[in-house]
């Protein structure tokens, strides 16, 4: 089993250390940070102007 994850572990490595991975990379958390600023307003708007 610690075989397996240490190749999963390499794989990963190396998948973000080529171009499209760094871009990938990239492009999840800026959609990440996106989701969360808007849960973030409509928790706002539901919380403090809805209520």
């Amino acid at each position: 089993m610690k075989k397996l994850l240490m190749g999963y572990s390499r794989t990963l490595v190396q998948y973000l250390r080529s171009a499209k991975g760094r871009h990938d990379t990239f492009d999840y958390a800026r959609g990440a940070i996106i989701i969360i600023l808007v849960c973030a307003v409509l928790i706002y708007l539901l919380r403090f102007i809805g209520a």
